[in-house]
């Protein structure tokens, strides 16, 4: 028995033209935002934060970085400047282990090394030294 699979399960449904429901509460926060500055601020004030705020909310609900939503990318660089970042790895559980130094006996007498014979430029040097073929 064959069974129908679902295609595009991993895209979010378009609630309002094309942004998804989540980007458009982005958006919608961004204009309350705008909305609550320009009751409580002077017309400049709210003027300015309008200009830096609307364009910082649609940007984080549209803009992709490496496919992935620049909200989520802006969140994860908070994480990461916010967390510890040296880690020191620490076994738990067990004691910490002991070591001792053991000497080794070494024979007295010293083996002299043995060479392979002479080199090849050595007797390079000899044959050509003594002048033979």
């Amino acid at each position: 028995m064959q069974f129908v699979v679902p295609k595009f399960i991993g895209q979010e449904m378009k609630l309002v033209g094309p942004l998804t429901f989540k980007q458009l509460m982005i958006v919608f926060f961004a204009a309350g935002l705008s909305l609550l500055f320009y009751k409580i601020f002077p017309f400049f004030l709210f003027l300015i934060s309008f200009i830096i705020i609307m364009p910082a909310g649609i940007g984080l609900a549209i803009v992709r970085v490496d496919g992935r939503p620049l909200l989520l990318v802006a969140a994860n660089a908070l994480h990461f400047l916010v967390s510890p970042k040296i880690f020191i790895w620490q076994k738990r559980g067990r004691k910490s282990v002991v070591f001792h130094k053991i000497e080794i006996k070494r024979p007295s007498q010293k083996l002299p090394l043995k060479a392979g014979g002479l080199s090849r430029l050595k007797r390079l040097k000899t044959t050509i030294e003594i002048k033979t073929k």
